[in-house]
């Protein structure tokens, strides 16, 4: 609230990991167990209670009608971390972005149970099927933008909003993001803040869910 979204320039989603030799073989497994023992299950993320880690955990267990203020989240320094974590086996799943997770898919350490999209990816998680297509109704972007100060000249707002869309279209850009196995989308100001607020409630309803909206 106390800022001026300018532009979001990439957009990520939510995944649900398992080791590869996990004895949970999918989502609906995961699921199912979470309804028999909301706490038998611990979840891994890279970021701070009540935050975007946090929230894809519970996503699928909250549509599914599970009281998600049971559910076990382990919270670490960044995706890797919580990847070490789930590696380690200190946790059970991993829920983090699509991109941190590409390596590891690569290298055959870890199993992408669903993902949080609209529709299928590409490339190395094109087999991973959405929540949607699991019978889950929910989907979770992450994306990333640019912000300028709350009360910031019109003037300056529309210089770098201009100068942000043309980073968007520049094709070395297009190629860094590609690299790091992001999708480019481009909104501006006033789309990106459209697309913040209406975000903001799906943000809301789950942290009251788990009793952490104040």
């Amino acid at each position: 609230q106390d800022t001026t979204p300018l532009a979001q320039l990439t957009k990520d989603f939510g995944i649900y990991a398992v080791k590869a030799d996990s004895p949970i073989k999918d989502m609906s497994a995961l699921i199912a167990d979470l309804k028999q023992n909301p706490t038998s299950i611990s979840f891994a993320g890279g970021s701070a209670p009540g935050s975007m880690d946090h929230l894809i955990s519970v996503l699928p267990a909250y549509k599914s009608g599970i009281d998600i203020k049971k559910l076990k989240y382990i919270s670490y320094d960044g995706g890797g971390e919580a990847i070490a974590a789930l590696l380690g086996g200190n946790a059970d799943v991993v829920a983090t972005d699509a991109s941190s997770v590409l390596e590891y898919v690569k290298s055959g350490k870890i199993r992408v149970l669903a993902i949080a999209a609209p529709q299928r990816l590409t490339g190395e998680l094109k087999d991973v099927p959405t929540l949607k297509e699991l019978g889950i109704d929910a989907e979770f972007t992450i994306w990333r933008g640019v912000f300028g100060p709350k009360e910031m000249d019109t003037a300056a707002k529309k210089y770098w909003e201009e100068k942000l869309k043309a980073l968007a279209e520049n094709e070395t850009w297009k190629k860094e993001i590609e690299a790091k196995g992001w999708v480019g989308e481009y909104k501006g100001s006033a789309e990106f803040s459209k697309f913040l607020q209406e975000q903001n409630k799906q943000v809301n309803e789950l942290l009251t869910s788990l009793g952490m909206n104040k």
